[in-house]
């Protein structure tokens, strides 16, 4: 599977919602989405609309990796910071 589809994968699990969902929301047929999910790579056009109903960027979809850049103190608070979603999404996170 490839990276993106990965990603969306574990995305859409994390929040819960079926193939049929995502694809309704972005316009498309829910096969379209287990091709994604099963090596196919979305349409670039359909990348903003797809981070958009994730709540990520879209090279958090490519990438996996998110900077959050937030106080050290706080870093015993991420979980309440950030959607669990979110942090699945992430690869790595950056404290200063």
């Amino acid at each position: 599977m490839n990276s993106i589809g990965i990603r969306i994968s574990s995305l859409r699990k994390e929040k819960g919602v079926t193939q049929e969902e995502l694809a309704k929301y972005v316009g498309i047929s829910a096969q379209a989405v287990s091709k994604w999910e099963n090596g196919g790579v979305p349409d670039t056009e359909l990348l903003p609309k797809i981070a958009d109903f994730f709540g990520v960027t879209i090279d958090t979809l490519f990438k996996g990796k998110c900077k959050y850049i937030l106080p050290a103190t706080k870093h015993l608070f991420i979980h309440a910071v950030l959607p669990p979603h979110v942090l699945s999404a992430c690869g790595s996170l950056q404290f200063v």
